[in-house]
């Protein structure tokens, strides 16, 4: 498959659903012409707007999440549920044919747990050895079955 293309779009960017149709119209063009897309997307903003409406901490160093059991149960609902399936509703009103999947579905994404990590906070140069929590690291994924469904 010659025209292939992964589309990261992160939450920020699907928290404005005029520009993310605008874009969805760009690919509905390309689709036409034999290009093939799979888009992957964030929900990191989304995730922290339910998180603080449930007076969860969020907890990030340096960027990164540090993932408790709570905050686990609230991405899979954001992650796999309210941006995956209203990202594929975009697709499909515009006319394309999409299937909306999460990283545990027929196995599609293996990851490995996070070890714990060696950081050095840039302000102060203190390092502290910290803990991720439920947070994976891709080791494989599935590509048989999205060439399949492509």
């Amino acid at each position: 498959m010659k025209n292939l293309t992964v589309l990261k779009l992160g939450g920020n960017v699907l928290n404005d659903k005029k520009n993310c149709l605008n874009l969805i119209e760009a690919i509905s063009e390309l689709l036409e012409e034999n290009h093939y897309f799979i888009v992957v997307h964030g929900g990191g903003s989304q995730a922290d707007e339910l998180l603080i409406k449930l007076h969860i901490p969020i907890k990030k160093l340096q960027g990164k999440r540090i993932t408790d059991k709570k905050t686990l149960k609230i991405i899979k609902m954001v992650y796999g549920g309210t941006v995956n399936l209203n990202l594929t509703a975009w697709f499909v009103k515009l006319g394309i044919s999409a299937i909306g999947l999460s990283g545990a579905d027929a196995n599609l994404v293996q990851v490995t747990k996070r070890p714990p990590q060696l950081i050095t906070d840039q302000k102060t140069n203190k390092q502290e050895i910290v803990d991720f929590g439920y947070v994976g690291d891709i080791k494989e994924i599935n590509t048989k079955l999205l060439y399949d469904l492509l």
